[in-house]
């Protein structure tokens, strides 16, 4: 789901640039604008056990995507701490 969502945005985008840059030179540019995205993806509980802990996840792993290939999907590798054990009784 994720790779398909960032394919869907580097073509749109493309194609938005492309009328941008019509619209602002009277030109039509030969290409598409290269346009990457990187994408960081976490999920609870596997990722996270808090809001603020998953996009935390999530931020990192996309950072991993931009600083590698660019243009990629990367799923984080942050596990969450153990829930704190409830009291029985």
């Amino acid at each position: 789901m994720a790779e398909r969502l960032r394919g869907e945005i580097n073509r749109k985008c493309g194609h938005e640039m492309m009328a941008q840059i019509q619209t602002a030179t009277g030109s039509h540019p030969m290409e598409v604008p290269d346009v990457t995205v990187s994408v960081g993806v976490a999920s609870y509980p596997v990722h996270a056990s808090e809001a603020e802990a998953l996009v935390k996840a999530a931020d990192d792993a996309m950072y991993v995507s931009k600083r590698s290939e660019k243009d990629k999907v990367v799923v984080s590798e942050a596990v969450p701490f153990p829930a704190p054990a409830k009291a029985s009784g």
